[in-house]
């Protein structure tokens, strides 16, 4: 019956007893620890796809492995992350993380879940790439 179509995980969402949101999500091409990724849904289900300028609706998941090629694994999309990878920024505490261009980017004042959010900062960062920041798990539209 569903020989030639490509099913994918799960569209149901997961909770761990520590307050982190999960969901397994499809992997092409492989995804790397702590890296974000847009997981976007379609009608096959959930699947991981680089950080990319993008109009679509989706969330931000980050894997804690790595994930290899064409699998379904768990993605990270609510809850604390202690070294998230991130470009080169300054960012202050309770700060946003926008999503912008396809680029993540201090919104430059504290989380008001306007367009683009996705997280909130946890710890002040100089010039740095990693930072302390909590996934809210909330599907979003890229801003451009």
């Amino acid at each position: 019956m569903f020989d030639n179509v490509d099913m994918r995980a799960s569209f149901k969402l997961a909770y761990d007893l520590n307050g982190d949101v999960r969901i397994k999500a499809y992997s092409a091409t492989g995804a790397t620890r702590n890296t974000p990724y847009t997981i976007q849904i379609d009608e096959f289900g959930p699947f991981q796809e680089d950080l990319a300028d993008s109009v679509e609706v989706y969330y931000v998941g980050v894997p804690d492995h790595t994930v290899l090629s064409a699998v379904a694994d768990w993605f990270q999309i609510g809850g604390r992350i202690t070294a998230m990878i991130i470009p080169s920024i300054d960012i202050a505490v309770g700060h946003a993380l926008i999503m912008f261009d396809g680029v993540i980017s201090d919104v430059g004042s504290d989380y008001g879940g306007i367009a683009g959010q996705f997280a909130v900062c946890r710890t002040a960062s100089v010039n740095t790439l990693t930072v302390d920041c909590i996934l809210v798990p909330e599907r979003i539209t890229g801003t451009t």
